[in-house]
């Protein structure tokens, strides 16, 4: 039994034998877990939308009113913020993999997929737009947190390197790229350790300290002919990399 609000699901599929098998899959598999809300069209699935609290659409690509990925633009454009399953016919799994890159957050070819496998990529569907909601929000916050401590430390002589621990990056924040030259903003660890800190491997000391305390430093460096000392501490999106520099 599912301990969690369940999940409103909206199937925009027009074949009766199909929406059957769909809410037959979910109330087998999980009976508490899913709310389905079933439209035979476009025009009735996105009148639920506006109507309806929906966490995950699955969607047919060939409707009375609407056919081809039209359709998904078309929702992506009206919902932006709900993931989109498109569910497509064995001769148009080529169309299900294009539907992806645009938009969609997974597809389904009809007739190789059971329920274990539906309640699977409606799940995924879920999280997956979850995380990259938060990870949008922390990216808002981070843009910001950017400008205030760009304007706060210009005066001091201090810039600051922000580590993205979900895709192992670094950021160097405008004030750094401007005080030392740097073409770019983002770098690889590998990257980061030639051109960010090229005398000594300050990285990976970094971060492995990183994972045994909140703070690491400071540390000493010299940077396109600066001496720097480093100082980090870790945040949730990673950590933060504070360097001071002598002019």
């Amino acid at each position: 039994m599912s301990e969690q609000r369940p999940l409103h699901v909206l199937a925009i599929e027009d074949n009766p034998g199909d929406a059957f098998l769909i809410r037959f899959y979910l109330e087998e598999i999980d009976p508490e877990g899913y709310v389905i809300h079933d439209a035979g069209s476009l025009a009735k699935g996105l009148e639920l939308l506006e109507s309806e609290s929906i966490d995950v659409i699955l969607l047919d690509l060939h409707l009375p009113d609407a056919s081809g990925l039209g359709i998904l633009d078309t929702i992506v454009e009206s919902r932006p913020d709900i993931p989109v399953v498109v569910m497509t016919g064995l001769s148009d799994e080529k169309t299900g993999e294009n539907a992806v890159s645009k938009g969609a957050q997974d597809f389904l070819v009809k007739g190789r997929f059971d329920g274990a496998i539906l309640d699977s990529s409606i799940k995924y569907a879920s999280k997956r737009s979850d995380l990259n909601k938060e990870f949008n929000q922390i990216n808002d916050e981070t843009s910001l947190l950017n400008e205030v401590l760009d304007a706060m430390m210009i005066s001091q002589n201090i810039g600051f390197v922000l580590y993205w621990k979900e895709n192992n990056t670094f950021e160097a924040s405008r004030h750094i790229q401007a005080v030392f030259t740097l073409s770019e903003s983002h770098y690889s660890i590998e990257e980061a350790n030639k051109t960010l800190f090229p005398d000594v491997d300050l990285v990976n000391e970094v971060l492995a300290t990183l994972d045994k305390t909140k703070n690491a430093g400071p540390i000493s460096f010299e940077l396109n002919g600066k001496q720097c000392t480093l100082k980090a501490v870790s945040h949730r999106i990673g950590a933060v990399l504070f360097i001071a520099y002598e002019e």
